[in-house]
């Protein structure tokens, strides 16, 4: 369990999963998607443009996209989760 690549991947997943499954929690399935769509437009800046120019050992393209990859099917999977669930009563 300590290869980089699985930890890098698996951290980029379950921070997509967070961000998602907390806005849902406080702002219900319509926060969810709005978090959704704001987080993959802000990981993909951070991805594509902060990564490629500052990160240091310096990231290639196919590095960058396999990261928002992670990112993408940690939204995707939150979203389903929660669209998926029952509104709890009131």
């Amino acid at each position: 369990m300590n290869n980089p690549t699985f930890l890098a991947q698996s951290a980029h997943f379950f921070s997509a999963i967070t961000v998602v499954m907390i806005a849902s929690y406080f702002w219900g399935k319509k926060g969810c998607l709005y978090a959704a769509g704001i987080f993959a437009l802000i990981a993909a800046t951070k991805e594509f443009w902060y990564d490629l120019v500052y990160e240091t050992p310096k990231q290639t393209f196919g590095d960058s996209a396999l990261d928002y990859l992670f990112y993408f099917i940690g939204l995707s999977v939150a979203a389903a989760l929660v669209l998926l669930t029952k509104p709890k009563p009131q």
